[in-house]
């Protein structure tokens, strides 16, 4: 029966094998049904190799032509969550965030300031990267577009497209949005009569605008001679990936993309070299610049360390393309030589709802062209509002994150913003409600159990709680509260689809009741028995109070030290000041958190007497 099953099993993952690279490459027909059973094999760790543990977690590369505001730093904070949780558990992740640079609005912005456009990216670069690591955001590598190694692989890129047949040249006609560097389709704009002063007159005039992202924004209708990418000829693959491989979550975003996909037309991807002087050229054509989301978008490949593919090495004899192939080729020897890791395809990319297009449609096509493994999810998460409107610098709501690192902490920001914010629906930014969230939670709940735990008077110099098996019979409620902080890392996995909340929900719900056990069996109040039986040199009574007594603390130690450990990917700083105080090896306790069960509890010296792993917020100071 045995050899059987075995046989079964082997069968059956020869049959959805074929099945599981269609789905990674993009090729699966539009016809095949997918029944949830045979999804969930497909995408089920059972039937990955070992490479699967290998994760490529990336942020959009933020645009250099303002400076980083609140729901940058919520993109990159959520980023880091995800990323830690998946360190924790013990995959091997490439977390990657950068800078985007390049562009008409960053040379114009650049000239205003009388700066070169390079200069100006630098400043504006800096200042994402300083804030990213005030706010803990642990990345491995941090890009510029600007880089020569970007350079070197979006050109490469480029010609292998263009070996492909995937572009063209031709002409391109639309509306044009300057400040996005996009074109428009006709069905998004619409004309607005607008009264301007001229002197002492009031002017009636017609500005042509398109709604995007919910603001208007002015555009011009151009035509001009460019490079077309062959879109429209990956439709029904798109469309047969973004069904079948549940690749956009939540499911709202994944409408949406199906949405967007019926009016795909072949995209224009290089513009007139004149106009935007700051990119990158497209090789043999230096009167062309590529298309700046097609340079973005690839900088997932360059920090991937991953090569794309092409069937036939390029064999100009042009001293520059032989000059690009030969850099090309020296940095893939220089990787392979270094035993550089390749982390490919993405594994989950998050970003805002506002380029969901450009990550669901553009992104995939490309790789379909490329014959590239495809991104395994796009998260996709709503915005922040300031005061219920739209984050704007006309309205003047705009809210800077370096101001309230200062207000609310680092762990108290982090945790603000990944308990309060969602996926699914716009976040409210009200930083007296998130200050209350975080200090009701951080520093009455987690903070205020460890500090039972850890303080001198339930914890003498040199305490140690160990397990107490015989006395845990006679403690109410210890048993079920050890095995729920068991399974506490468990309930963990709703971060990798964005919903931080849901999991600190089981991490608050097991700190409220562990505090509630401890405030029952009242381990001071033992203490005092335990006291008054050893100045009646009772030693069998005391004995007995002392181990009831370890093993209420015990008891609240499993679940301090539980929490502690799946907190750590949302507030590193809180965690880990908790794992100091119980001398703890957060990663060994989320991968096997079984071992709490008898595992022995040494108080720190320096924490003994109680320490603070959260400083509350003074939230009247929010109010003013």
């Amino acid at each position: 029966m045995m050899a059987t099953m075995m046989m079964r099993t082997c069968v059956y993952s020869r049959a959805i094998a074929p099945i599981r690279t269609s789905l990674c490459m993009g090729t699966l027909p539009p016809t095949t049904l997918l029944t949830p059973t045979l999804l969930r094999a497909c995408t089920s760790s059972a039937h990955l190799d070992s490479r699967h543990s290998r994760k490529l977690v990336t942020t959009p590369i933020f645009y250099v032509n303002g400076r980083p505001h609140i729901g940058h730093a919520y993109t990159a904070v959520l980023a880091d969550a995800i990323s830690r949780y998946l360190r924790l558990r013990g995959d091997d992740v490439l977390f990657a965030t950068g800078t985007d640079e390049h562009g008409q609005k960053v040379a114009a912005s650049a000239e205003k300031m009388q700066m070169s456009p390079i200069e100006f990216a630098t400043i504006n670069s800096n200042a994402f990267r300083s804030l990213f690591e005030k706010l803990n955001v642990e990345y491995d590598d941090f890009i510029r577009t600007t880089e020569e190694r970007h350079k070197n692989v979006v050109q490469k890129v480029w010609k292998i497209l263009i070996e492909k047949g995937a572009i063209y040249k031709g002409v391109h006609e639309g509306w044009y949005c300057e400040s996005d560097e996009v074109f428009v389709p006709d069905t998004q704009v619409v004309e607005r009569e607008v009264e301007e002063r001229d002197g002492d007159k009031i002017v009636k005039t017609t500005r042509t605008v398109a709604i995007l992202d919910g603001v208007e924004k002015e555009v011009k209708h151009v035509r001009e001679e460019n490079y077309m990418f062959r879109m429209e000829q990956y439709k029904e693959r798109l469309e047969a990936w973004l069904r079948s491989s549940a690749a956009v979550t939540p499911v709202g975003r994944l409408n949406e993309a199906l949405a967007n996909l019926q009016n795909l037309k072949d995209l224009s991807v290089s513009r007139p070299a004149r106009r935007v002087p700051f990119a990158i050229l497209v090789p043999n054509d230096d009167s062309q610049a590529i298309y700046v989301w097609l340079d973005a978008l690839f900088n997932y490949m360059t920090v991937s360390k991953h090569a794309p593919r092409s069937q036939q090495w390029w064999t100009d004899t042009d001293e520059e393309e032989e000059e690009l192939d030969a850099e090309f080729q020296r940095q893939s020897e220089r990787a392979s030589s270094a035993n550089t890791v390749v982390h490919w395809p993405p594994s989950i990319q998050v970003l805002g709802k506002d380029i969901l297009k450009f990550h669901a449609l553009f992104w995939p096509a490309f790789l379909m062209a490329l014959d590239e493994k495809l991104p395994e999810t796009l998260l996709v998460h709503s915005h922040w509002l300031s005061k219920g409107m739209k984050m704007s610098k006309s309205i003047g709501n705009v809210i800077d994150p370096d101001e309230m690192i200062e207000k609310l902490g680092v762990d108290g920001l982090r945790y603000a913003m990944l308990r309060e914010g969602a996926v699914t629906t716009d976040g409210n930014f009200d930083a007296v409600h998130l200050a209350e969230k975080a200090n009701s939670e951080l520093a009455d709940t987690f903070g205020n159990l460890i500090s039972r735990i850890t303080g001198k008077r339930l914890a003498p110099e040199g305490s140690l709680w160990r397990p107490c098996p015989d006395a845990l019979s006679g403690v109410a409620g210890a048993d079920s509260l050890i095995e729920r902080a068991v399974s506490l890392p468990n309930t963990l996995s709703p971060i990798l689809e964005g919903h931080t909340s849901n999991a600190l929900d089981s991490i608050c719900n097991l700190g409220w009741d562990a505090n509630a056990f401890v405030e029952k069996n009242a381990p001071w109040a033992i203490r005092k028995e335990e006291k008054a039986a050893m100045k009646a040199e009772d030693t069998q009574v005391a004995n007995k109070l002392r181990e009831k007594r370890n093993a209420v603390l015990h008891t609240a130690a499993v679940c301090g030290a539980s929490m502690a450990a799946c907190l750590a990917p949302f507030v590193p700083g809180v965690a880990g000041r908790a794992a100091s105080s119980l001398s703890l090896d957060l990663p060994t306790i989320f991968q096997s958190p079984s071992s709490l069960k008898s595992m022995e509890f040494v108080l720190s010296q320096s924490q003994n007497k109680g320490g603070v792993v959260f400083e509350k917020i003074e939230t009247e100071r929010l109010k003013m």
